[in-house]
């Protein structure tokens, strides 16, 4: 039994006796000395009365690496390389995702290590994960010390502790591993799951100025759905990988995911997967969507295919990742990716087996035994979190036929959120990220889907058997999100009127949001859609231009931060008729430079739904008069034409440097409040807001 000298930064050495068999004693420890922390002062302390908490020391290590069965060598740092620390609280504890009872202390033996791959192993994996990029920072064990059983000495407990650190890496050294401990290395990489996977979308169909839809038409296309996928799906993150043995015939064995760091997801399709069952190409079933248009190649070129293809591909890999993030319960903890709780006693051949390749990363195997339960998956968590993508069908309804459309069209990946959006390639260059081919450029995007909603809204007045939802929605998606910017984007919930001051007020403020997701939705239907452009329906009166500046004024200060500097001088720009007026002649605030943009998305706003309500009245007023085919007759199709061409010029001039969420909220407004409106949000992997107006009773 080797026994090694302990030196704390007073000066003061005491002798610890180890096991043989611990990897402390294999890697050649033969003295830890501390320059930073005391110890051996505190070494004959009970271990629950102790004032030690933590302590540095440069470790002495004669053979400072070893060779893995994974093919992997763990070397050692070489300086201040290890640690003693009690974890005696149930904060810190559960911090760290370790289980906590009441009367339990943790003491963890900790050394910083290198990970290289054995020469000729071009994928090294280990410890749950696999990857060229593997890393492993340090390797710990936590002992845990129980009450019940008496608390020892801190000498005694460190020399356990030392004793017990081995590291777990394979089936059989989880056999060996000794119960009430916690094998846990610290490290970087990917690990997969196999199998079938359920993708939701949103999705969001509207028309551009010009519609060639004939009008005696029905084009729908589908609501909401989602898509049935097969494959392997890969996770790349930061993780603690953790063997716990709870007693003579259980383990646990798990990943978890590292404390304020991201992850990042790829799918892979499986080839040859029954396509009655799930989907192996995303094309088809996302051209389904479109209106039931079964993709045949010879619609598009095969490079243009495999192009698409590549886009959805990102897309899927983006929205996956979002979602996985969004899981995440604890921001500011561990939190398990993979959780497995392990029978050892039965079927030992099996359970070895799939043991040993969740070690080398994959992790598939472990569902398939009847002797291993399930605790936690990333999967298993998306759903609760609601996250669907987005599926933007932009000027659907600018074709004849869907399969026109088809046709026609491409497919771009917005990699900030995972939106699809599949337009006409006029469109698409439009929205095209100049660097990235098949990428979407986020601002003209929004720029763009604000055209197509007015459009769409105006064309949902005007149609007979065409029935188009007019909705405009928000998505917002960011990894981190500061207390300011929150509450200022929670202001779009009270226009809304789904949030209220209360509501706001509640929110805790902390130095950083995560995973911050804003989805908001405004449907319009019936008079709601015809208070859009009327100010009096019945005689369908057109709104003033005057009137609609002033709404949007009183709007968009309901959504500025008045203790924010450039905010306040924004809100007493808009709120003075005299500053106003002064901008109206192209005299704008020195102080506030932001009031250019202001004045211009209102002014051009104004104008475009005041120039199309009198093309909108006489559109419908040549529509009520129509009897048959209304293609055939010449009064309405002229007033049609007239009204795609006011539509056009109106939407030339619009912007994207609007407030995001004004656009929705000023048309709110304008109906007076009685859109269907739905908020939600979440942060820190939490779903804070989920709110949903009530129904009202529509007059058409």
């Amino acid at each position: 039994m080797p026994r090694i000298p302990i030196t704390d930064n007073a000066g003061i050495t005491i002798d610890l006796d180890l096991d043989s068999k611990s990897d402390a004693a294999r890697l050649g420890l033969s003295h830890l000395v501390s320059h930073t922390g005391a110890f051996a002062k505190f070494a004959d302390e009970p271990l629950d009365r102790t004032a030690f908490r933590s302590a540095l020391f440069g470790g002495d290590y004669t053979t400072p690496g070893l060779n893995l069965e994974s093919g992997l060598t763990l070397t050692l740092k070489a300086g201040v390389n290890t640690s003693l620390e009690l974890l005696r609280d149930a904060g810190a504890a559960s911090e760290l995702a370790l289980p906590v009872q009441p009367g339990d202390i943790w003491l963890s033996f900790r050394i910083d290590t290198l990970l290289a791959p054995a020469i000729g192993v071009a994928t090294p994996s280990g410890f749950g994960l696999t990857g060229e990029k593997i890393s492993v920072h340090s390797a710990a064990v936590y002992t845990r010390f129980s009450k019940s059983a008496g608390f020892p000495t801190l000498r005694d407990a460190a020399a356990t502790a030392i004793s017990n650190f081995r590291l777990v890496h394979s089936a059989a050294s989880l056999r060996e591993q000794v119960c009430n401990t916690i094998s846990e290395c610290e490290l970087a990489g990917t690990f997969v799951l196999e199998g079938s996977y359920s993708y939701p979308f949103a999705v969001n169909a509207t028309a551009l100025a010009s519609v060639k839809l004939p009008l005696h038409q029905t084009l729908t296309a589908v609501p909401d759905f989602e898509l049935s996928l097969a494959g392997t799906l890969a996770v790349t993150g930061e993780f603690r990988f953790r063997a716990y043995r709870v007693d003579d015939t259980r383990a646990r064995l798990g990943l978890y995911k590292k404390k304020e760091t991201d992850l990042s997801a790829a799918f892979t399709a499986k080839a040859g997967a029954s396509a009655d069952v799930v989907s192996t190409d995303l094309l088809p079933p996302l051209f389904r969507a479109v209106g039931a248009v079964n993709l045949d190649p010879a619609h598009l070129p095969e490079d243009d295919q495999k192009a698409i293809r590549g886009a959805l591909g990102k897309a899927l890999d983006q929205g996956l990742s979002i979602a996985l993030n969004l899981s995440c319960t604890a921001a500011r903890a561990d939190e398990a990716a993979v959780l497995y709780e392990i029978q050892l006693g039965a079927d030992a051949p099996g359970i070895d087996a799939a043991i040993n390749h969740a070690f080398a990363g994959n992790w598939t195997a472990l569902n398939t035994l009847p002797s291993v339960r399930k605790l936690e998956t990333v999967l298993t968590n998306t759903r609760e979190t609601g996250f669907r993508a987005t599926l933007n069908l932009l000027g659907l309804y600018s074709y004849a036929t869907a399969d026109d459309f088809v046709k026609a069209c491409t497919v771009l990946h917005d990699l900030a959120n995972g939106t699809v959006t599949i337009s006409d390639r006029a469109t698409a260059q439009r929205i095209a990220a100049a660097a990235a081919p098949f990428a979407v450029d986020s601002e003209k995007l929004r720029k763009v889907l604000e055209e197509s909603f007015l459009a769409t809204a105006v064309y949902s007045t005007a149609t007979r058997n065409l029935r188009l939802t007019a909705e405009q929605k928000l998505l917002s998606y960011k990894l981190h999100q500061s207390y300011a910017d929150l509450k200022k984007e929670m202001r779009l919930g009270t226009a809304l009127r789904l949030l209220n001051a209360q509501d706001l007020a509640a929110i805790v403020p902390v130095p950083d949001f995560r995973y911050y997701r804003l989805s908001a939705r405004a449907s319009y239907e019936g008079e709601p859609l015809l208070q859009l452009f009327f100010a009096d329906v019945a005689s369908r009166a057109p709104r003033a231009e005057g009137d609609l500046k002033h709404l949007g004024r009183a709007v968009l200060i309901s959504l500025l931060d008045e203790t924010n500097p450039i905010d306040a001088a924004r809100i007493n720009a808009l709120a003075s008729d005299t500053i106003w007026a002064e901008m109206e002649q192209q005299q704008f605030p020195a102080n506030s430079p932001a009031s250019y943009s202001d004045w211009y998305d209102i002014t051009h706003w104004a104008h475009a739904i005041a120039a199309v309500g009198p093309r909108l009245k006489i559109a419908l007023d040549a529509w009520s008069t129509v009897s048959g085919d209304p293609s055939a007759d010449p009064r309405f199709m002229a007033a049609r034409d007239a009204l795609a061409a006011t539509l056009a010029e109106v939407t030339r001039n619009t912007r994207a440097a609007f407030e995001h969420g004004w656009p929705m909220a000023v048309m709110f407004a304008l109906s007076q409040f009685r859109a269907d409106a739905s908020f939600e949000a979440q942060w820190n992997g939490a779903v804070q807001f989920e709110k949903r107006s009530e129904r009202v009773l529509r007059a058409v």
